[in-house]
């Protein structure tokens, strides 16, 4: 790889590298395979889902917690939830954790509607649900 041989590798250092390797490759699905198992990175594959997808799975997944709590919506039972649900006990739920919560709930969704799940729930866009989106998600159903 050219760059200025400091040790790291900046964006467009990056992006020259892997501009001259695409072309070499005999197709772009062939890259973006490889981009997603070397790096761990995906398209954007919720650009693919119709909001009529989320709004089902959000109801499904609203109605599932609210038997889980049955169906208390007061702080302290909320917070506990969430708490079962933060499995490193860091306070936020983050992409691995909302994948745990729905398989508690028995709610079985493909990587790319967790993706839209989670970037839906995230209201401030840090990447991770905190308990007060969470709290928002339970008590507001926006589709009621």
């Amino acid at each position: 790889m050219r760059g200025n041989n400091d040790g790291t590798v900046t964006k467009q250092e990056w992006t020259d590298y892997y501009t001259d390797l695409s072309m070499s490759l005999p197709s772009d699905e062939y890259f973006v395979r490889m981009m997603e198992s070397v790096w761990q990175i995906c398209e954007d594959e919720s650009s693919t889902i119709s909001q009529e997808q989320i709004k089902h799975l959000t109801k499904t997944m609203r109605a599932k917690l609210l038997d889980f709590s049955a169906g208390q919506t007061e702080e302290m039972v909320l917070r506990n939830v969430f708490r079962e649900f933060d499995l490193n006990e860091n306070g936020v739920l983050t992409s691995d954790e909302l994948s745990a919560l729905l398989v508690r709930l028995q709610i079985s969704v493909e990587r790319k509607y967790l993706t839209a799940l989670l970037n839906k729930f995230d209201r401030n866009g840090n990447g991770v649900i905190e308990f007060d989106e969470f709290v928002n998600f339970i008590i507001h159903d926006p589709y009621r």
